[in-house]
């Protein structure tokens, strides 16, 4: 005669909740032991190249002003990441970044009152600008990063992701921009941090290199910066190439 152990449905029932339960609490740990390493943050294109800290402290008033840096835009694909904020003067005011040159730009620009001007070519004023709740107020710094493909310009500000635009940035170099509506402004430009890879040792004609050191070892910092600049003004001439020239024999330029 068999006899029916009711009893043990309970415990088994407790053993079984026992251990989903400890399985979530493994999922959620894990989970955020990852979010908290960075693991699911955005990841720039390239590694670091250039970095500049601090940048400038900018005077801006009724018209815009840019302060074009020396340092040239490398062919795509590249990050560049901009942290600047309001320092004081006039709330209605704006500052961001501006890629290529004086008469062709990409500017990128937030105001202190949580409103932003995504990528655009060559604006002219007045602005569509548009709120956006991720943005930083008053002095708070706010973080504008752009991811440049050969067709295409990805934008985050503060690291949360606002869209991609389909355009394309024209060479030249990197820009701070800053413009008041009213009286003056003052933008604190803090951080500008520069990603891309380079090209590699072998890729570099033999003309950009710097000459071989007459002794043996490591490089003197001089040649060391030489063969950066190689590098990176070689990796420029490939992503944009000169135009061919005309013959002077042809008024067709053949």
């Amino acid at each position: 005669m068999s006899v029916s152990k009711s009893n043990d449905l309970p415990k088994y029932g407790l053993r079984t909740t026992h251990y989903a339960l400890i399985g979530i609490l493994l999922t959620v740990g894990l989970l955020a032991s990852l979010i908290a390493s960075g693991r699911f943050d955005p990841q720039p294109l390239g590694a670091l190249q250039w970095e500049q800290e601090p940048v400038a402290a900018l005077q801006s008033f009724s018209e815009p002003e840019i302060i074009w840096l020396a340092r040239p835009l490398p062919p795509p694909p590249y990050t560049i990441r901009l942290t600047a904020a309001w320092q004081s003067g006039d709330l209605d005011a704006a500052y961001g970044l501006a890629l290529g040159s004086k008469n062709d730009y990409l500017l990128t620009a937030v105001t202190p009152t949580g409103y932003l001007l995504p990528p655009t070519p060559n604006p002219q004023s007045p602005f569509s600008i548009r709120p956006w709740p991720h943005l930083n107020q008053l002095n708070a710094p706010n973080e504008i990063w752009l991811d440049v493909t050969a067709d295409a310009v990805t934008v985050r500000f503060n690291r949360e992701l606002y869209g991609t635009e389909v355009l394309t940035v024209p060479p030249g170099h990197v820009g701070l921009w800053g413009m008041s509506w009213g009286e003056t402004a003052v933008v604190d430009f803090q951080r500008i941090e520069l990603f891309y890879t380079a090209a590699t040792l072998d890729e570099v004609p033999a003309y950009l290199l710097p000459p071989a050191p007459s002794l043996s070892g490591a490089p003197s910092d001089s040649e060391a910066k030489a063969l950066e600049v190689g590098l990176f003004y070689y990796a420029h001439r490939i992503a944009h190439p000169e135009p061919p020239r005309s013959s002077p024999h042809s008024k067709f330029g053949l």
